[in-house]
């Protein structure tokens, strides 16, 4: 694929055929229904650890970067949101591993985004018991810097519904309750289920 920049918007070519574009967003940022803090997003990647095996089968891409269920420890992000206990959220814990920073100690951008995509994902289709979606488009900001080495709560929620496009939010805080990055994203709920791989 061929990535060109023109007017301020970023393109990713196949042949010549568009296969996505970025650009700047104004966007404000996300309304959380519930406070969720490392305890509960802790809690709640812990539940989601012992029961991947019942859920892992349902997962529509388990070698996803972010949050394939086939990646090993170290290889992808394995950020695996699950349900909080008592709220309409989803939340796991992030600690982001050194190969993700730049020189600084600060997580690349295009990691942080990575790691606000998927849990929004898992949010819109209730952690893949709702059938696959893919991602049609996300806007992304970030307010502070994400350090590596330290674990952050990244928090997912749905926003609401359109049709075959559902609509949800995520964020990431710092062990303080610092809100440091956020998104709004669009999924489009696929017509035939894509089965799992391997």
């Amino acid at each position: 694929m061929r990535v060109e920049r023109e007017a301020g918007r970023v393109l990713v070519m196949d042949g010549g055929e568009l296969v996505a574009e970025g650009g700047p967003a104004g966007m404000s940022g996300p309304e959380l229904p519930h406070p969720v803090g490392l305890e509960a997003a802790v809690a709640a990647a812990s539940e989601a650890e012992r029961g991947i095996t019942s859920w892992a089968a349902r997962h529509p891409f388990p070698t996803c970067f972010v949050c394939g269920p086939q990646r090993e420890p170290g290889d992808g992000l394995r950020l695996f949101a699950w349900p909080v206990q008592g709220l309409d959220v989803l939340a796991t814990v992030w600690t982001p591993g050194p190969d993700l920073a730049a020189d600084d100690g600060w997580v690349r951008p295009e990691f942080v985004w990575s790691a606000l995509d998927c849990p929004s994902g898992a949010a819109a289709m209730r952690s893949f018991t709702e059938g696959a979606a893919v991602l049609g488009t996300m806007e992304a900001g970030m307010t502070g810097p994400v350090r590596s080495g330290a674990a952050h709560a990244v928090v997912a929620w749905r926003t609401g519904a359109e049709g075959r496009k559902i609509l949800s939010a995520s964020a990431i805080f710092t062990s303080a309750g610092e809100l440091v990055a956020h998104a709004n994203a669009v999924w489009v709920r696929l017509k035939t289920e894509v089965p799992p791989v391997g």
